[in-house]
């Protein structure tokens, strides 16, 4: 039909080729857009234009309902064959009156495995090398993106790719590249990110970073992490990331908060903590400890009752972490209903708790086993290790013993008073006066509360 000399009749053609996708006639219709008749031409190039890109769903996206009288096998078969053609014609392209539609849909289904692509771009000053590179730097068009970015995980890719990616400061572009890397770059990704020097929109104050919605603030970190930036101006960028972006960013940008002034990464923790976003305050969250940031463990406890799941889950994974003797380091810093607080945490992450408590009591400091006793009080695990508190009476060491008279004279337990009433003949004084102090702060509180029931079983000892 395309040797026919009626126009309507080769226009009828075209468009039946074009409604049903026919690509074995795709070389056909790359011969008619040198045809003399300018409708002709026209029609055929926006053939040519609307296969390829039903070519390039079908393969890119697994839209079914596009050539659904194709399986993919046979897509790609004929996706071969259209790039036979076009390669077949990029070898005359520079007698061409105009060589960017083949060159377009060369670009277009191509991938970087493709003979005809390397011949295009690795010709060095060709006319088709310098049109491809054109349309690549210039044009916003997603196959043409994703080529460019196919290019970068591969070996060796051509020398002017490098280039395109260098020119190209268009958010658009920006946006397909950043989506497109992976989480970990392998390592010719990460060779080829390395050549990438002098990307303007990476420096500064750059309007194109400012524009970046945060959903892809923590692929830009990967970029940051691999493309040549001077230490300063990576910094800079990352610095920026924790105090503007989600909690996905600045989770990625987190390791910038050791270069930062104290001050300042409180700062921007503080800020974070009662952000809006329940992501940036998880992420506030996770930090506190690796930043050794001022009441931390304060700060997880009263986010253990948050009604927001992603903000709880971040302070008991940290919470997770501070075992007995992280608690204990602690523990004098905390209010009462903040240590009761902490004690049934601890309970409730490691029921282990109340032996490691009393291993604690034994310990060859001096000073550790004072902590422990005081600590059973403070984190209301008094009935729990109690006992371990009462056999302390036996400490050789005087000032232990008046830790534990002290406790025991605050919280009555079975068999106390006895042995408080044993110690005010102790032969160290501080141990007789702590002990007459205890007996007297219990007699007290059993005159106006009542509320010492071991009093009654040893009354005796009070009068």
């Amino acid at each position: 039909m395309f040797s026919h000399t009626d126009n309507a009749t080769r226009l009828s053609a075209i468009e039946f080729i074009r409604r049903t996708a026919n690509f074995s006639e795709f070389g056909c219709l790359l011969d008619l857009l040198e045809a003399d008749e300018p409708r002709i031409r026209e029609t055929a190039l926006a053939a040519v234009r609307d296969l390829t890109d039903r070519m390039v769903t079908r393969l890119h996206q697994g839209d079914e309902s596009v050539l659904s009288q194709f399986d993919e096998q046979a897509v790609r078969s004929h996706r071969s064959t259209a790039m036979h053609s076009l390669s077949s014609r990029t070898q005359t392209l520079a007698d061409r009156t105009n060589p960017l539609p083949v060159l377009r849909a060369l670009l277009t289904i191509g991938c970087p495995e493709d003979k005809a692509i390397q011949n295009v771009l690795c010709r060095r000053d060709s006319p088709a090398q310098a049109a491809a590179v054109k349309l690549l730097a210039e044009e916003s068009c997603a196959p043409f993106f994703e080529l460019i970015c196919e290019f970068l995980a591969t070996h060796a890719p051509p020398a002017v790719i490098f280039d395109v990616i260098r020119s190209r400061d268009d958010l658009e572009f920006v946006l397909h590249l950043l989506n497109w890397l992976p989480d970990s770059p392998s390592a010719f990704l990460k060779r080829n990110l390395g050549r990438l020097r002098e990307l303007s929109w990476l420096h500064g104050d750059s309007s194109v970073i400012r524009a970046l919605p945060d959903t892809v603030h923590d692929r830009l970190v990967i970029l940051i992490n691999f493309v040549p930036l001077d230490r300063d101006t990576k910094n800079y960028l990352k610095a920026w990331i924790v105090r503007q972006s989600g909690g996905k960013g600045r989770a990625a940008a987190s390791d910038v908060l050791k270069t930062l002034p104290v001050d300042e990464v409180k700062n921007i923790l503080q800020e974070a903590l009662t952000h809006d976003d329940p992501e940036v305050e998880a992420w506030a969250t996770s930090s506190l400890r690796s930043q050794k940031q001022p009441n931390t463990f304060e700060e997880l406890l009263q986010r253990l009752d948050q009604n927001l799941d992603v903000v709880r889950d971040a302070a008991r994974d940290e919470l997770d972490s501070f075992d007995v003797n992280r608690v204990l380091q602690l523990f004098s810093r905390l209010s009462p209903s903040q240590g009761r607080q902490c004690g049934q945490t601890l309970l409730k992450i490691n029921p282990n708790v109340p032996a490691e408590l009393t291993r604690e009591m034994s310990h060859p400091f001096r000073q550790r086993r004072i902590r422990a006793i005081k600590a059973t009080e403070t984190l209301g695990l008094f009935d729990e290790v109690g006992s371990s508190v009462l056999e302390a009476l036996s400490d050789p060491e005087p000032t232990v013993c008046c830790a534990a008279i002290e406790t025991l004279g605050r919280n009555p337990f079975h068999g106390s008073i006895e042995a408080i009433q044993v110690k005010t003949t102790d032969e160290s004084r501080s141990v007789r006066n702590a002990a007459v102090k205890a007996l007297a702060i219990l007699h007290e509180r059993r005159q106006t509360t009542g509320s010492v029931p071991a009093l009654q079983r040893a009354p005796q000892l009070l009068t």
